[in-house]
């Protein structure tokens, strides 16, 4: 098979890879909603199906993850994973997929606001912060979506993930309410990297 041959395969499959991440993140959006509206209950076998949903399927971190190595790969040599991760499709991919994680994060929280308020009262937070955490995840999820500030907006909710592990932490919870702050964090950090490699590598 011909470079340019790999270069088209590895373009399509980037693309798939987008649609992918678009689609399991509007169908994780669309079950809060409606469990949020009380349409959809997310609880036995359709709650094991949502968690496997919110994680991807196990998907996408890995490829973000595989990326970043790729493309650090190949700034030393050439490598012929380089082209999928090199993509805008890979990176637009993590980006919404994570920015509708976000947003489908910020309806669970509105549909349960006294918990919310409890939760944050309980962990030595003042209530107006919940409404600070609110706002600031909202437009930073909006932000992934536009190339000029997505990297600023991938930064800021990593670190806002990393507190929230914090506060799980602190607060003696089990380690897996952190699992999807976790997984979140690893994939906005393959964001920032990625947006570093890729121009990296435009401008060799």
């Amino acid at each position: 098979m011909s470079s340019a041959a790999r270069r088209r395969g590895a373009e399509r499959l980037a693309r798939l890879f987008y649609e992918f991440s678009a689609l399991t993140g509007a169908a994780q959006l669309g079950a809060v909603a409606f469990s949020a509206a009380g349409m959809l209950s997310l609880s036995g076998t359709t709650g094991t199906v949502f968690r496997a949903l919110v994680f991807r399927f196990g998907i996408v971190a890995p490829v973000a993850v595989g990326s970043v190595i790729a493309l650090v790969a190949a700034l030393r040599r050439p490598v012929r994973g380089a082209a999928f991760a090199a993509s805008p499709y890979v990176l637009r991919g993590l980006c919404v997929t994570v920015s509708l994680a976000f947003l489908a994060t910020e309806i669970g929280k509105l549909a349960h606001l006294d918990e919310m308020r409890t939760f944050f009262t309980s962990s030595g937070y003042a209530v107006w912060f919940l409404y600070v955490v609110i706002v600031f995840e909202t437009v930073c999820a909006i932000g992934l979506l536009v190339p000029t500030v997505r990297l600023v907006a991938a930064c800021g909710l990593a670190v806002d993930m990393v507190g929230a592990i914090a506060t799980h932490a602190r607060n003696g919870d089990p380690f897996s309410d952190s699992y999807e702050a976790v997984h979140l964090v690893v994939i906005l950090l393959c964001i920032v990297a990625l947006g570093v490699l890729q121009d990296r590598l435009e401008r060799r």
